[in-house]
């Protein structure tokens, strides 16, 4: 066999081994591209040292060159994603070029020539051929985190095949992102495709979306390549729309060393850049109400449609300011939502409640000036009906500039993004039980996020290349009473007063950060090394108080009216009592965090590459360095936690103490194959395994500062002449020596009226052991197939429990914030993708179970700030805590976002010209696509109640007939079906737990459809590309109606009925994220681009 017939061979193979990486450092998250290489003699296989390998992008403004060393290695560095040409000559050598050779974002491409001698070149100028006569060029991806459609071998004749990688992960392409019905126009919610990703409309924690068996909560978000986490909540810090967006890569699966943060996914976007040409969008989306269909409970209960008025308009442009040098782009997007929920009645004062007010009364005075909405009636008080409104207002404005150096040999980007996102009427969930008719006490929430970053990728020398970035971020949440000086007043007999929001508590947030984070690679011979450092810095300030201005109750509208007051409540400091002295509810915190990596990628053989690196994480513990210090938990004297726990007491933080203490020990190797059977060239095996440590979110943690308040029993104000509109301070040493209730029956309510949240001694960082193993088939050049085994084992993840429930103890029941949870995930997953250049088709199916002992730390927690974000919850009747106390073994079961079948999959189609000119204008440019989702019930548990001082929670029913379990199920019933059977279960008896396990049983699977129509025109006037689309989305094109779990405690009476609608009713809220349940609803979109 002949070397140059041996080398083809061996080349026309291809892997790629994309695993992890080691570190010693940093925040080093990178966007840039690299292509290497080596360059052969195709008739000797000796390396040709000193060819010139020429890239340019007319595009992007990238140009530049390369040369090969003595080995015949080549080396392209920190190429920013875009489609490049590559020419490589060498003295006596024919030359090769490649043209369109898209490269990612985040790539890394293997592209090796065999170069032909010019005395093999039988054809005379054939050196001047763009082609590679008769030869393969090898594309190979060996960064773990790749597009799974754009790897593979790359013949000049052919075009791209198989997908290589070992990791499990995907680009996310503009065209998929601008042609698809993507409803919420977020473009992080298309990790919605991806195999291994669940998803629930009724999940709120960050995007609803589950990846590699871990919680929502385990995700992290990446703009230009510097963090863009909402570090209180979880999720993005604020929505990107897709216009804004060049690509971007969502990795569920062992992504490299060079990320962390997250052990579930990571979603890695960056913004579109200026071009070498002029180019501008505009656009305007419409969704109104009478395109929409009606939800079926409203249908049935004979409401109208929820109201809808939304309107989202922006632009893009881009272009240069200097050809080939500077590069500016701009992006402005304005969303504006206007729904309201189903009507409510609330009793208000008519105006002869304030006839009957004496003229000097403080009643007659807020009446006067806070008027309610008019009423009339007979009586003092009338019931009117008022619908909750819902409005949204969201302004996005990005700009970015590009600066090229030295011909490209350095690249300077600078980016900054401004979010406003307002609710003027805010409740606190999709029911309209914290909003108020007084329009002067409507509580309204502002978020405003203010981000820049700045890049600068570096050649430095020959096989030497730095990349430094740098970014800020300024995160504000205000959620203020607008009249704060009035108190929270309440009347026995329903009345709303003024003043009687039901919201009890103000939050203000603020997080000031900075990220520095930098990455050197080496590159040489079969080995590309990199590491990498960096630094996270996070100041965070804030109030968030709890009836700070006091609660007055009357006993009737008419003792409103006589200004005599029954009962007076407000929050005390706890450290001071008896002495009734108000706490101080402001903070401030500091965290820092930086972390290390390096990774080694080495082609063992051409058929063989291995990936393997280490990362340390240093995700370091808050320190209270403002003067308001928080109370800690001091574990008292036992033999055992749990009577150390009986012990405790609450004492003054000493300085800037830490909540909890720092885990040092945060050490993740990560390491992974890809391997190409020499006789398979289609063929690609892959596997990978990796540590991946979890961040902790700041709700978590940051609940300590409640343990310094109490909210004890009312006080009785009988006898006592009060000015309730006087500041709290002047009013309390009225009731100093009356009895003080700070013991509640319920260890629940005790929680709630008395927080106390305490952390375990030597809390470890939780981590999982992630890994994969799958075979991926190019079976055409535009088909191709992979078949993947997902599992992650999570350990030491944080779960809260409430210890101390018998109330005895000194310092009543304790938010216990520990390393009990623990996860395993198992999935076999099926992908298959068409791309043509007329369509494009993927479709992704999961079968996979995750099993855990708790799906979310905050369940049930009187403090959790997640109705923060706009997002539609629905209401559990599950807390964070065990069953039984410390007993974390006895609620394993499967996992609250378990989903043990999902299929998800998409089309883009551009319909093809007729040939027949009368049929072609009527027929060309058009486009179909469709989104569509069908997957299996989630899990849930059937509860039972259990008898106060039983210490147990979350009490489950006892199963005790199974063989009619399911009797009657499918029956109809008023607004929904029969699901299970009362008679099969029972109360458990007393001081036992039932014996049905947490999430044993599984709701109704459910479906959805959107779809997507639009045509496209030209307009000259704007140009070549000008071009204006009309198009039309339908989310739940077919309107169907999904069943929701049914109702699960044996204490209601409609135990066991699954009504239609996923939720109860609409939240008003816009739809966030793609495949969502809701009613059809339709989206007009108008664009202009040129």
């Amino acid at each position: 066999m002949s070397v140059l017939h041996r080398l083809r061979k061996a080349y026309s193979i291809q892997f790629v081994l994309a695993v992890l990486a080691c570190s010693f450092c940093t925040l080093a998250q990178t966007t840039q591209g690299l292509i290497s290489g080596r360059l052969l003699d195709s008739q000797t296989g000796q390396p040709v040292a000193g060819a010139s390998v020429v890239y340019s992008s007319t595009a992007a403004g990238d140009t530049g060159t390369a040369q090969s060393d003595s080995g015949g290695y080549y080396y392209l560095p920190l190429l920013s994603p875009a489609s490049y040409t590559i020419r490589v000559s060498a003295p006596n050598y024919q030359s090769q070029q490649l043209d369109e050779l898209v490269l990612p974002v985040a790539a890394r491409l293997d592209l090796n020539f065999l170069l032909r001698p010019l005395s093999d070149v039988w054809e005379t100028g054939q050196y001047r051929s763009v082609f590679l006569p008769g030869t393969k060029t090898i594309v190979t991806f060996y960064g773990p985190d790749v597009d799974t459609n754009r790897t593979g071998s790359f013949e000049a004749q052919r075009g791209r095949i198989a997908p290589l990688q070992s990791t499990v992960s995907q680009v996310v392409d503009a065209q998929q992102i601008v042609d698809l019905p993507l409803a919420g126009r977020d473009v992080y919610t298309m990790l919605v495709t991806q195999p291994g990703v669940t998803a629930d409309s009724t999940t709120a924690r960050s995007l609803g979306l589950s990846a590699n068996g871990q919680r929502p909560s385990a995700s992290s978000f990446l703009l230009d390549g510097i963090e863009s986490n909402n570090y209180l909540v979880t999720g993005p810090l604020s929505p990107i729309p897709p216009e804004a967006i060049q690509e971007y890569r969502v990795s569920t699966n062992n992504f490299s060393a060079e990320y962390g943060g997250a052990s579930g996914y990571l979603a890695n976007a960056i913004t579109a850049s200026g071009t070498n040409g002029w180019h501008g969008l505009a656009y305007t989306d419409v969704m109104n109400d009478v395109l929409n269909a009606n939800d079926f409970q409203s249908n049935r209960t004979g409401l109208r449609r929820t109201p809808l008025k939304q309107i989202e308009s922006g632009f893009r442009i881009g272009g240069p300011i200097r050809r080939d040098v500077l590069f500016i782009s701009a992006n402005y997007d304005f969303f504006r939502s206007r729904s309201s929920l189903p009507p409510k009645n609330y009793r208000l004062p008519t105006p002869n409640l304030i006839a009957a007010a004496a003229p000097d009364s403080i009643a007659r005075k807020l009446l006067s000036e806070f008027p309610p909405p008019p009423v009339s009636g007979p009586g003092l008080t009338a019931i009117a009906a008022f619908s909750t409104p819902v409005p949204i207002d969201r302004s996005i404005g990005l700009a970015r500039a590009d600066r090229l150096f030295s011909g490209g040999a350095h690249r300077l980007m600078a980016r900054l993004a401004v979010t406003d996102t307002r609710r003027p009427d805010f409740a606190l969930s999709s029911v309209s039980d914290t909003w108020f008719p007084y329009k002067d006490f409507v509580y309204g929430i502002d978020e405003r996020t203010y981000s820049h970053a700045i890049a600068l990728q570096s050649s430095l020398r020959r096989g030497i290349v730095n990349e430094l970035r740098f970014g800020g971020v300024l995160h504000d949440v205000d959620l203020a009473s607008p009249h704060a000086d009035i108190p929270l007043l309440l009347s026995a007999d329903g009345t709303a007063l003024p003043g009687g929001n039901f919201i009890e508590a103000q939050f203000k947030h603020r997080v000031r950060s900075w990220q520095g984070l930098d990455n050197l690679t080496w590159m040489r011979g079969r080995h590309v090394v990199t590491g990498g450092g960096g630094f996270l810095d996070r100041n965070i300030s804030g109030v968030l108080t709890a009836e700070e201005n006091g609660l007055y109750q009357f006993a009737t509208a008419a003792d409103f009216a006589a200004d005599r007051p029954s009962l007076f409540r407000t929050s005390l400091d706890r450290l001071a009592l008896p002495n009734l002295v108000q706490p101080r509810f402001d903070r401030e915190y500091r965290l820092r965090e930086f972390f290390l990596f390096a990774q080694d990628t080495f082609k063992i053989t051409p058929h063989l590459t291995l990936n393997f690196g280490l990362r340390y994480d240093f995700y370091g513990n808050p320190h209270n360095v403002g003067p308001v210090k928080d109370a800690l938990v001091q574990l008292g004297t036992g033999a055992s936690l749990a009577e150390r726990l009986a012990m405790a007491q609450l004492r003054p933080d000493r300085g800037d103490e830490p909540v909890y203490a720092a885990d040092r020990n945060n050490w993740g190797p990560r390491v992974g194959f890809s391997y190409n059977p020499r006789f398979m060239a289609r063929t690609v095996v892959r596997g990978a395994y990796g540590v991946f440590y979890d961040r902790m979110f700041d709700n978590v943690w940051q609940n300590v500062r409640n343990n310094n308040f109490v909210l004890p029993g009312a006080f009785s104000t009988a006898g006592l002449t009060i000015n309730y509109l006087s500041p709290v301070a002047s009013v309390l040493p009225m009731f100093q020596g009356q009895p003080l209730v700070t013991r509640f029956a319920d260890p629940v309510t005790q929680s709630a009226r008395a927080p106390t949240t305490m952390f375990q001694p030597g809390l470890r960082t939780p981590y999982v052991q992630s890994h994969f193993f799958g075979i991926q088939q190019a079976l055409t050049n535009q088909w191709t197939v992979e078949v993947n085994y997902l599992g992650s084992l999570g350990r030491k993840l944080i779960t809260t429990d409430i210890v101390n429930r018998s109330n005895n103890a000194p310092i009543g029941p304790i938010w216990y914030r520990a390393n009990q949870g623990g996860s395993s995930y198992n999935a076999v997953s099926v992908m298959a993708r068409y791309r043509a250049g007329w369509a494009q088709f993927q479709t992704a199916y999961t079968l996979g179970h995750v099993i855990d002992n708790q799906s979310d730390a905050l369940r049930g927690d009187y403090f959790n700030l997640n109705p923060t974000r706009v997002t539609a919850s629905v209401a559990s009747p599950v807390i964070s805590a065990f069953t039984r106390e410390f007993d974390s073994r006895g609620d394993r079961g499967s996992a609250d976002f378990d989903q043990r079948h999902n299929l998800v999959f998409f089309s883009i189609l551009d319909l093809p010209r007729w040939r027949a000119r009368k049929l072609s204008y009527l027929f060309r440019d058009w486009k179909f696509s469709q989104l569509a989702a069908f997957r299996s019930g989630l899990p849930f548990t059937v509860f039972a109640t259990a008898p106060s001082g039983s210490g147990i929670l979350n009490q489950r029913a006892d199963l005790v007939n199974p063989a009619v379990l399911y009797a009657g199920a499918g029956t109809p019933v008023a607004g929904g079906k029969r699901y299970l059977n009362p008679a099969a279960f029972a109360i458990p008896a007393t001081g036992q737990v039932g014996n049905t396990g947490r999430n044993a049983f599984y709701g109704p699977g459910f479906y959805n459809i959107d779809i997507s129509v639009g045509r496209s025109f030209p307009v000259p006037w704007l140009g070549e590309s000008g071009r204006a689309t009309f198009r039309a989305d339908a989310f739940n094109f077919l309107n169907h109606a999904n069943l929701n779990v049914p109702v699960a405690s044996i204490a209601n009476r409609n135990f066991g009925i699954a009504q239609y609608g996923r939720a109860a009713s609409s939240s008003g809220l816009p739809v966030l994220s793609p495949v969502n349940d809701t009613s059809r609803q339709v989206q007009l979109i108008f664009r202009v681009s040129f």
